[in-house]
């Protein structure tokens, strides 16, 4: 009976310890699991990081392309109102020069009716 004892014991002691290098096993297992699923995370965060900052710098180059276009624009638009103004004016002497052959029309028929 003692040795039944003593084998029950060694038994159980054999089963803890089985169950201890199980745990053990298992925890290795579990920290490796977590450790790659930690680094896919570190490595997706990087990625998002690093297309979050393309998209800030694009963004900033696409603002500095607009504020260069908004430039030209108020350029084109001086330009434009500047040959606007010319354009009266060249308008303007044209109604004149053209009321002075008028008037010279007018003149050149009363002297041809005074000589007839």
């Amino acid at each position: 009976s003692l040795d039944c004892n003593e084998a029950c014991r060694a038994s159980k002691t054999a089963d803890a310890f089985l169950l201890m290098v199980l745990g053990a096993i298992t925890a290795g297992l579990l920290f490796t699991i977590l450790q790659r699923r930690a680094e896919k995370k570190k490595k997706d965060l990087g990625t998002a990081v690093g297309d979050a900052t393309f998209i800030v710098v694009d963004s900033k180059n696409k603002e500095q392309d607009l504020d260069e276009l908004r430039v030209q624009l108020l350029t084109l638009t001086n330009e434009v109102e500047s040959i606007n103004r010319e354009n009266e004016s060249s308008l303007e002497e044209i109604e004149r020069q053209q009321q002075d052959i008028n008037d010279l029309k007018h003149q050149l028929q009363q002297l041809s009716e005074t000589n007839s």
